[in-house]
């Protein structure tokens, strides 16, 4: 789309064309009118084509005149009008072209004193304007200067600085592993208090009713499976008493381990026969058990464990498991003390 100034140049344009037009048409119209009434030369040729035409179109001779004289005139017009025509355009668009040359001129060059300002502008606006530059504005053909225009207000750009936090390196802290020694690292401990199967120092011994064996729970649980373990096997308390009393005593063999073998809820003694009481899983010597059970019907620490025997059952192979690690291990301890602190056994 065209511009308001751009629209008033064609506008003026067209205005000149049409009527340079308008005026040469009008002037070679009339020229033509009175080449006609001086029966011109160079019109005869266009008087004879009228005149032949009109005496075919009429029957008597003033017919023939009147038509010749109109058919000159119309002809005359008609070309002069043709010719004006086209002289209109020619001169039409001469003005023109001397109009856009003119907006288009080169910038005058005005020669003035130099004026100090004390406030210097960047884009000052010239002193005398420019007449060529007025002359072309008046058309609408060129826009005012970047100093006549409303100046656009400058937004400052405000530039945030990046902060760059440092990386803190933390230092790896090497913890050195510190490998406790070993209390028992050299030590030969008895059998009697070590698992047949691992031959470590047992910490939770168990016996089983069916081999009499006793061996670390674990190991034992492995071997036998989860439900026969369930049904048949009994923690040894008396080994786990004395095996701890043992490791008390800087795995030493003293008094104070063999005496975890004494009966102490039947007789007060050191056991020679130990068996393992189902009813209430605690060890005691043999006979004192049994005569205990057939007398009483009940565990001496068990008041709701009775004795209930059917058939050929008795209370030694029913409820009683021999216990063949304390019996190895009184005879041990036996063998390592000295006479003086020896003890006999029941």
């Amino acid at each position: 789309m065209l511009g308001r100034g751009h629209m008033g140049i064609v506008l003026k344009k067209k205005l000149i064309l049409r009527s340079s037009r308008v005026l040469a048409t009008l002037v070679f119209f009339f020229t033509g009118v009175g080449f006609v009434g001086g029966f011109s030369p160079a019109l005869l040729p266009i008087i004879t084509v009228a005149i032949a035409a009109g005496g075919i179109a009429a029957s008597n001779v003033f017919g023939l005149a009147v038509l010749g004289v109109v058919a000159a005139v119309i002809a005359a017009a008609v070309v002069g009008g043709l010719i004006g025509y086209g002289v209109g355009s020619l001169i039409g668009y001469m003005i023109n072209r001397s109009l856009d040359k003119a907006r288009h001129l080169p910038p005058i060059e005005f020669v003035h004193p130099p004026v100090v300002n004390p406030n210097p502008n960047p884009n000052p606006a010239p002193v005398f304007p420019n007449t060529h530059v007025n002359l072309a504005r008046s058309f609408g053909g060129v826009p005012k200067p970047a100093a006549e225009q409303q100046p656009q207000p400058v937004v400052p750009q405000v530039v945030i600085p990046q902060v760059v936090v440092p990386q803190v390196v933390i230092p790896e802290v090497v913890v050195p592993q510190v490998v406790a020694p070993q209390a028992n690292a050299g030590v030969q401990h008895p059998d009697c208090f070590k698992c047949p199967l691992t031959g470590e120092l047992m910490k939770d011994p168990y016996i089983s009713w069916k081999s009499g064996a006793t061996l670390e729970k674990a190991e034992l649980e492995a071997a036998m499976g989860e439900n026969d373990f369930k049904n048949y096997c009994y923690p040894n308390r008396v080994m786990q008493e004395a095996i701890e009393q043992y490791t008390n005593d800087g795995y030493k063999i003293t008094d104070e381990v063999l005496a975890c073998f004494e009966d102490k809820n039947l007789h007060y003694d050191l056991m020679k026969d130990p068996v393992v009481c189902l009813l209430d899983e605690i060890t005691y010597e043999r006979d004192d058990i049994v005569k205990c059970l057939q007398k009483n019907k009940l565990a001496p620490n068990n008041q709701n464990a009775r004795v209930e025997l059917k058939g050929n059952e008795t209370i030694d192979t029913k409820y009683l498991i021999t216990n063949e690690a304390a019996k190895h291990a009184i005879a041990y301890i036996q063998q390592q003390l000295t006479p003086s602190l020896r003890r006999s056994a029941i």
